[in-house]
């Protein structure tokens, strides 16, 4: 397992695992109907789309400009 997207991913997942989120996700939108439950999923897929893009957009100038390298990370 050598190729680092790969092992980015796995990291990732195990540390913000969507099974063991379940357990706080659910007892939250258990007295909210079913298209209730899918405007927020859809709401909140959308914020993390923009904050992903805006970490992309900005992140790497961001590190640029303090002097430090994405390897540093």
């Amino acid at each position: 397992m050598t190729h680092p997207a790969l092992v980015l991913f796995l990291a990732l997942f195990g540390l913000y695992s969507p099974v063991a989120a379940l357990a706080s996700y659910l007892p939250i939108v258990r007295p909210y109907g079913g298209g209730q439950v899918n405007r927020l999923a859809a709401g909140l897929a959308l914020n993390v789309a923009v904050f992903v893009l805006v970490a992309l957009w900005v992140g790497e100038p961001l590190l640029k400009l303090l002097g430090i390298s994405t390897a540093a990370l």
